[in-house]
């Protein structure tokens, strides 16, 4: 290669930020007579060595489900593991912890039941259009009203729901075959 002889000292010009053109213009003053491109070949190496490197020694990888999944559990159901890996996380990406903390703060006014903290929750993501969870917090807006007595009673429409989607589901199964009378009589069977 035209750079042999130079390695150490375009690693050293490397490790200290420099570009691909002042490494080359440093390289000139010592001697070096090659290409340029000879130059970013020996210095894109010396990158791709030292990522392979930095691959191997970050041995853990966190997919997207994983990381939402640690993000949407409270810390104190996470295990040892999960927690150092979320801790870890927040070192790497450090927005990642403020939005660690709305989407607990939000959950922890879920689960209790709390609405004053939940509109708190909620003036705040709304105070700034920047917020992670801004456009989240306009549609629960819209919807303020169902919000408020959802957490006020403890009753659910999940029954009604279910037999709507049993309902949903037998007129799928029955759909070409029969008619409207053997339909009715299913339903009611299975009432």
């Amino acid at each position: 290669r035209q750079t042999d002889g130079f390695e150490q000292y375009i690693q050293q010009l490397e490790q200290e930020g420099k570009t691909i053109r002042e490494i080359d213009a440093q390289l000139r003053k010592y001697g070096y007579t090659g290409t340029l491109s000879g130059v970013r070949v020996a210095v894109e190496s010396i990158r791709k060595e030292r990522k392979r490197q930095g691959i191997k020694e970050s041995s853990v990888r966190i997919s997207r489900r994983q990381m939402i999944s640690y993000v949407w559990k409270r810390k104190s159901r996470l295990l040892e593991e999960e927690l150092q890996l979320l801790e870890q996380s927040f070192k790497m990406y450090p927005s990642l912890h403020s939005f660690h903390q709305m989407v607990q703060t939000f959950r922890e006014a879920f689960d209790e039941r709390n609405y004053p903290a939940f509109f708190k929750w909620l003036e705040k993501q709304l105070s700034s259009p920047n917020n992670h969870l801004y456009d989240c917090a306009l549609r629960l807006r819209r919807d303020l009203q169902s919000i408020k007595l959802a957490f006020s009673t403890s009753y659910s429409n999940g029954v009604v729901e279910g037999h709507v989607h049993r309902l949903k589901l037998m007129k799928r199964i029955m759909y070409g075959r029969a008619k409207l009378d053997l339909l009715e009589k299913r339903v009611l069977y299975h009432l």
